[in-house]
């Protein structure tokens, strides 16, 4: 991965514009709709995702999301969603590539506008490498943004141990292997086609008694599947995922699968070097894989905030714990305690989001890390915080 590192000029000119101009349409809707409403709309539109507003908050709900309903018709939205990053549309397509990539979305929303979610989508940001030249003057090779060794599934395999692997893995495309060779991939799309109504299954499974997911994973398969070799350029991998109008491309030397590139990474030249890992700690995680990876992105984001401003601070660990509350949502206690080199200072909140119990934490922790500093310096800042290190 050295090389995707090694950032050229052309690079940082696209970290560094501006997404207003690359906001997409997106239909805004309501948390009382039914999850076939949506399902429909990302079946038509071959979109990843659909928005909805709650408490001038945005909340998503995926493809992925949906294969886990087991009644589209009767089940609201509102129940599945959760919810998401924002980003402003004076924000950088670097902000919007890191978003996408650890929030495993297509798509950020911005703002709402009427009956409309403004959007930059993870194929708007490919279609603007492409234009700007910066794929085609990149060093950058399909070898080193793949994701290596990907999981596969046998030919026999039925779609249900598919969908399976999908929800909990985390993932939206399975090559289907026979004999060492791919097949087809089978993606979380064409498995959703089949949760709609019963003509979307294979004709010589209709009207039986079997499961919707009860047939053989090929059977529905792509058969033709886009590929390059290792060591093919950038430019090369961008124009096979928009020639082919694909969210992903194997990565295959003869007949060997040796990767996978999705969309997203694909945008991983444009992120930012991280910092390296600071000493922030959570304990107790969801099980859900996105509200577990917004707690930790919350608690990153607390902890980087913290530490800038009071830079004596030497750890941070969150404590989630779950309550059944007998619905359908869990009440999650989180207890945020900083450690400094004299004493520990802990809050204590309580809420259905994590993400929302952070932020109500957050200020509460640097008005009282401010109140103990002023205390010992006689002015609010003195000695202890360094501007320097933001």
């Amino acid at each position: 991965m050295g090389s995707v590192l090694q950032k050229s000029l052309a690079v940082e000119e696209l970290q560094n514009e501006v997404l207003n101009d690359l906001l997409e349409d997106r239909p805004f809707f309501s948390e009382d709709e039914r999850v076939s409403r949506a399902a429909g709309r990302l079946k038509e539109a071959d979109e990843y995702e659909v928005f909805t507003i709650r408490e001038k908050r945005f909340y998503v709900t995926t493809i992925r999301d949906i294969l886990a309903v087991k009644n589209l018709q009767q089940t609201r939205l509102g129940t599945i969603s959760y919810a998401c990053p924002e980003i402003g549309r004076e924000e950088t397509l670097a902000r919007a590539a890191q978003l996408m990539f650890e929030y495993k979305l297509r798509a950020v929303p911005s703002y709402h506008d009427g009956d409309m979610v403004k959007a930059i989508s993870a194929r708007g940001i490919v279609r603007r490498m492409a234009t700007t030249g910066l794929a085609a003057s990149s060093k950058i090779r399909a070898q080193d943004i793949m994701t290596p060794s990907p999981i596969t599934i046998a030919t026999d395999d039925t779609a249900e141990k598919a969908r399976q692997i999908m929800l909990s893995r985390c993932f939206d495309h399975l090559p289907i292997m026979d004999a060492g060779r791919v097949t087809g991939v089978l993606t979380s799309r064409l498995l959703l086609e089949r949760l709609l109504p019963e003509e979307g299954m294979p004709a010589q499974f209709r009207g039986t008694e079997k499961t919707r997911f009860d047939y053989p994973a090929s059977s529905i398969a792509e058969a033709s599947v886009p590929s390059v070799a290792p060591e093919a350029s950038l430019l090369n991998v961008v124009e096979t995922l928009l020639s082919n109008n694909s969210t992903y491309v194997l990565v295959q030397q003869a007949e060997e699968l040796d990767g996978i590139i999705t969309l997203r990474d694909v945008l991983k030249p444009l992120m930012r070097r991280r910092r390296a890992k600071l000493p922030f700690y959570i304990v107790g995680l969801p099980e859900e894989p996105f509200e577990a990876e917004a707690a930790k992105m919350k608690l990153d984001r607390v902890g980087t905030s913290l530490t800038k401003i009071f830079p004596f601070i030497q750890e941070i660990r969150a404590v989630v714990k779950a309550k059944e509350t007998g619905g359908p949502r869990r009440r999650y206690e989180v207890t945020l305690s900083v450690y400094t080199p004299r004493e520990t200072h802990s809050f204590a909140s309580e809420g259905y989001d994590l993400a929302e119990i952070f932020d109500e934490i957050a200020p509460k922790l640097k008005r009282l890390l401010s109140a103990r500093q002023s205390k010992v310096t006689g002015k609010k800042g003195a000695s202890l915080r360094k501007a320097d290190l933001a």
